[in-house]
């Protein structure tokens, strides 16, 4: 009896122990800059919101901290210098004791800390963030100096990863009701004092992750708010109302154009990696007889793979400059010879396709010019998607998603003699999509295996032996593009909404068309515009599992190799999982 006490006793023990353990204390959360994340965005605040490439939104929030305190030191300094000790001055004398000393410690210890100006905040919108300030921080002006020194100084790099900034002095929630109130408060200084003149106005409204008002009931009801005494000009406007709404917020800013040359948009530059080729020099060189131009902008594009560079004529065009990415960077196997890929794919679009825009100028095979091999290829005319998106609407982007499933289409008539890469002759090719497509899905599995990622390979090399009737049903080789639906891959024109080119053609081969990245998650838009799903029969929808399988497979790798470019390995397997499960159950 005694003994089962004491157990009894000694098990109650612990569990209070555990249960106490489960009690810990948690300080506020700090991002890796020290900046105090706030929990979420409140009616009346003002703040600087910032938009940057999908899963750079960390980063970028630590880049602008630095950025943003900086130049607050530069605009606000006597400001910032509050002047306070925070305690009582203690008279120097021989006769102070030690509990006055004490005394004065502790009121340095309590000694209110310095308020912050600049608070992150935590946004569940991909390529958003959003710092609220206060006062002295007067948001407009304080953007307005940052991007005129980025204007005046394109050689200073400061930014990496944030793209555009949009000062806001008011926000409510996104209703009707809250966006009139929130509207008169901040058009009120500018249309309806008394001496108030007839002026010229332009809106532009932005819509992210909202459905519930519309762009163009924001913009009637903003313009019934301005009044019929002021005419709208879009193109010579006086003043430009930009409204953001964001999930339920609503936010209104002013600005006056003028002058004209001075951007809004901060330049997205940076110090260049270790090895990597100089924009000013290495690339200026080498521009003018490629290209014919002598007059080209040079600009530093990131988020892609390879360096990247865009090469802008004074006619509005631009070409495209790749090279190999720095010596740090890990490659997986099938990303060695891109650029000779990339080569032979313009090539045969050029003499396969009429009308075909993009062409090779360009390819450079040693590294004797720049210390690097490197391929530049266009003309392009239009925008990069990734810089236009946060201001498109729905619509638009649907219209773009129809127009890039036709380009896709028109690629897929491309047709070749044997299944592989583009770089190999036909008589090293095979006839079978289904060897093929085992070799590359092998390749993939060797890079998880030299990286000791925990995978189940065998599991995926016996579905895809198990499943290849399917595979081998596919017959006529069609020119494929593993990787084209990136955003910073598509170019726009913006006055039509149809896709004018594609930027990156180093992953084409000769496959099933669709195997390719944009049938991995497609949008309506874009299956409509391609004219057919790949959903018609058992087959098809075994194999649309494979390329699933393959995809998803590939970003659990390319994540370990290189975690910073910021893809979701959870949600690659979740459906690495979904996929060998549907495999699974469809046993031929």
């Amino acid at each position: 009896m005694d003994g089962a006490k004491r157990k009894a006793d000694e098990s109650m023990g612990r569990d209070e122990k555990r249960s106490k353990s489960k009690k810990q204390w948690r300080v506020p959360r700090r991002n890796d800059h020290g900046a105090v994340q706030a929990k979420a965005i409140q009616p009346g605040d003002s703040g600087i919101w910032a938009t940057c490439n999908k899963g750079r939104e960390g980063k970028c929030v630590g880049e602008l901290q630095d950025l943003f305190t900086e130049y607050a030191e530069l605009l606000y300094g006597p400001a910032l210098d509050t002047g306070e000790t925070g305690g009582a001055d203690v008279e120097e004398s021989d006769a102070a004791d030690i509990e006055s000393e004490i005394q004065a410690e502790v009121a340095g210890i309590r000694k209110p800390s310095a308020v912050q100006l600049f608070t992150s905040v935590r946004l569940n919108v991909q390529c958003v963030v959003f710092f609220k300030t206060v006062s002295p921080i007067e948001p407009v002006s304080f953007v307005q100096k940052i991007c005129e020194d980025a204007a005046n100084n394109s050689a200073l790099k400061r930014t990496r990863f944030a793209k555009r900034l949009s000062p806001m002095t008011l926000m409510g929630r996104a209703s009707a009701d809250d966006l009139g109130k929130v509207a008169a408060e901040v058009l009120a200084p500018h249309f309806h004092q008394p001496s108030a003149r007839s002026r010229k106005f332009a809106i532009r409204p932005s819509l992210r992750n909202h459905n519930i008002l519309t762009r163009d009931s924001v913009i009637k009801q903003i313009a019934n708010i301005v009044g019929p005494n002021h005419s709208v000009d879009l193109k010579n406007y006086e003043l430009l109302i930009i409204v953001e709404i964001y999930q339920r917020y609503n936010l209104a800013e002013i600005f006056d154009p003028t002058p004209k040359e001075v951007s809004k948009e901060v330049q997205a530059t940076s110090a260049e990696p270790e090895g990597a080729i100089d924009d000013s020099a290495d690339v200026a060189d080498l521009k003018a007889p490629p290209t014919g131009l002598r007059t080209v902008r040079i600009e530093r594009l990131h988020g892609y793979l390879f360096r990247t560079y865009r090469l802008t004529t004074f006619k509005g065009f631009f070409y495209l400059l790749r090279c190999r990415p720095s010596h740090n960077v890990r490659l997986l196997r099938h990303e060695e010879d891109r650029l000779e890929t990339e080569a032979i794919a313009l090539r045969t679009l050029s003499s396969r396709v009429d009308g075909f825009s993009a062409r090779l100028i360009e390819y450079h095979t040693t590294t004797i010019p720049i210390g690097s091999k490197y391929l530049i290829s266009g003309p392009f005319e239009g925008s990069i998607l990734a810089d236009i998106e946060p201001s498109l609407s729905r619509q638009e982007c649907a219209n773009i998603d129809r127009s890039l499933g036709q380009y896709v289409r028109s690629l897929s008539a491309v047709t070749g003699t044997v299944f592989g890469s583009v770089r190999q002759a036909p008589a090293f090719g095979s006839q079978s999509w289904g060897r093929v497509f085992a070799g590359m899905l092998e390749t993939i599995l060797r890079d998880g295996e030299d990286a000791l990622i925990n995978l189940p390979y065998d599991s995926m090399k016996d579905l895809v032996r198990r499943h290849r009737a399917s595979l081998d049903q596919i017959t006529q080789p069609r020119l494929v593009l593993l990787e084209l639906s990136a955003d910073e891959n598509v170019v726009v024109n913006t006055q039509t909404n149809r896709v004018t080119g594609l930027l990156d053609f180093s992953t084409a081969f000769w496959g099933d068309p669709y195997m390719s990245d944009c049938w991995y998650k497609p949008t309506k838009s874009f299956a409509e515009g391609f004219g057919k799903l790949p959903n018609a029969d058992t087959d098809e929808r075994t194999r649309q599992y494979l390329y699933v399988l393959y995809h998803a497979l590939l970003a659990i790798v390319r994540h370990s190799y290189r975690p910073s470019e910021g893809s979701d390995e959870l949600d690659a397997r979740r459906d690495l999982t979904t996929a060998i499960r549907q495999l699974t159950a469809m046993v031929r």
